[in-house]
């Protein structure tokens, strides 16, 4: 497939081994979209050099990819990519089995909406300046200074250039001028002649890449969620956040010498989320007691420091590196009717969740045994129960089935512990609505000729 000049020259604008977004596409989609646009366009370049887009110029990327890459939820990837499609900026085809989304994004199209808004701005900037000259000119004409000399020189001194004016004439020289009324007006025209300053405080804070993932992620954990922009605490997290990652968060906490000038990156700070929210929200690990719920209330400075705690003023500090321990119970390794189904979830969840590790002692506790156990007889009956329904093709093996809850729950969530594989809500909503969209699941069921033609 060869480029045409407008693929190059949209390769030019938004391509490159970094993002550089567009202004007019920010204005045109939205900012979230526009970043969205930018990635995809870059991922479509680096396929065309290796030669892996398809015969129509498709590309593919998982959500998955794009949440890591850009940190786009999937509730927010799905939105921008119903509204390129609505205004025609973006193709999506599925292929492949299982049916897997390709994008093609239309560069006449885009270049359309580009195109249109570089011109309003233009007309903008163009009627902006014409006012700014009409209104200092007629201010200027209508002072009359001891000569016609004087006054042409003065003029002259205020000659506009775009939107500067130079600022020569000083205040004092135009108030000591015989004609009180510009010099009255003189307020008028003082943004003109000074750009105002902006306080410090009402400059919109920004936020890194590695800081908006942090906070996602606490967001999606289950924790008391932070994602106004224009409140204080806000503000206060992002720069935590900053000095956390640059070594000087517990510079002035004498309780943690061992953790000043310590830099912690990302993967460290969402590592030690995802072992605090296993403490508070996983009713499998310790705590046990109320304190359990007084942790799942907590907020995210807090988190990282509180001054007023009489015990630990820094959960992260103690979760940091120190996952919590599983609860102990007495329960008892309940009967399994279908161990060929608990086998396979279990498997499947070590080499997913654990990194393909398996628990130390060779086994998990009762508790924990018992969801596996449960949630593989959820899951047989259920196949059982929409056997008609469902194409044999995708669910001939119980490894087949497996895949495809694991596929519905990943999804759903950023992290898959075993009560989801026992839980009502995965048999009842979650694997219908993902079969259904890859078209396994047909509510009218699957005929013979169906299911040859797959």
């Amino acid at each position: 497939m060869k480029m045409n000049n407008k693929d190059i020259g949209l390769s030019t604008l938004l391509g490159g081994p970094f993002w550089i977004i567009n202004q007019s596409l920010v204005r045109v989609l939205g900012f979230e979209p526009a970043l969205w646009v930018t990635y995809m366009f870059s991922k479509w370049q680096y396929f065309f050099r290796i030669d892996k887009l398809d015969d129509e110029g498709f590309c593919y990327r998982t959500k998955n990819d794009v949440r890591d890459d850009t940190s786009l939820s999937f509730d927010q990837q799905t939105l921008i990519i119903k509204k390129l499609v609505e205004k025609e900026i973006l193709q999506v085809k599925k292929k492949g089995l299982p049916a897997r989304n390709y994008y093609k994004i239309d560069p006449n199209k885009l270049g359309e909406f580009v195109g249109k808004d570089v011109i309003e701005q233009k007309e903008k900037q163009i009627k902006k300046q014409k006012q700014v000259k009409g209104k200092v000119f007629e201010q200027l004409k209508g002072n009359p200074f001891t000569s016609q000399g004087d006054s042409q020189g003065l003029y002259n001194e205020y000659i506009i250039n775009e939107d500067i004016i130079n600022e020569n004439a000083s205040k004092e020289a135009l108030k000591a001028s015989p004609c009180p009324d510009f010099s009255d007006n003189l307020s008028e025209i003082k943004p003109v002649l000074k750009r105002r300053q902006i306080p410090l405080s009402e400059k919109p804070i920004t936020v890194s890449a590695n800081v908006r993932e942090i906070l996602e992620y606490w967001n999606n954990s289950g924790f008391p969620k932070h994602q106004n922009l224009d409140t204080k605490i806000y503000k206060t997290i992002v720069m935590s956040l900053r000095k956390l990652m640059g070594g000087i968060f517990f510079d002035n906490a004498d309780v943690y010498n061992e953790f000043k000038d310590r830099k912690f990156t990302k993967d460290e700070i969402i590592q030690t989320i995802r072992n605090f929210a296993l403490a508070a929200l996983n009713p499998d690990y310790e705590p046990t007691n109320s304190f359990k719920e007084y942790l799942a209330k907590m907020n995210l400075p807090a988190f990282l420091y509180n001054s007023y705690s009489e015990k630990e003023k820094s959960q992260f500090c103690k979760f940091f590196e120190n996952p919590p321990k599983l609860a102990i119970h007495t329960a008892r390794v309940m009967n399994d009717d279908v161990p060929n189904y608990t086998k396979a979830l279990k498997g499947l969840y070590v080499t997913k969740m654990l990194g393909g590790v398996a628990p130390v002692n060779g086994g998990f506790p009762p508790q924990i045994e018992n969801k596996f156990i449960k949630g593989g007889k959820m899951m047989a009956d259920w196949f059982k129960n929409n056997k008609k329904k469902l194409n044999p093709y995708f669910t001939r093996t119980v490894k087949d089935q497996v895949e495809l809850v694991f596929e519905s729950l990943i999804k759903q969530y950023d992290e898959i512990n075993p009560g989801n594989l026992c839980s009502d809500y995965t048999y009842d909503t979650l694997l219908p609505k993902y079969l259904q969209e890859q078209a396994v699941l047909v509510e009218g069921g699957f005929s013979d000729g169906m299911v040859n033609m797959q």
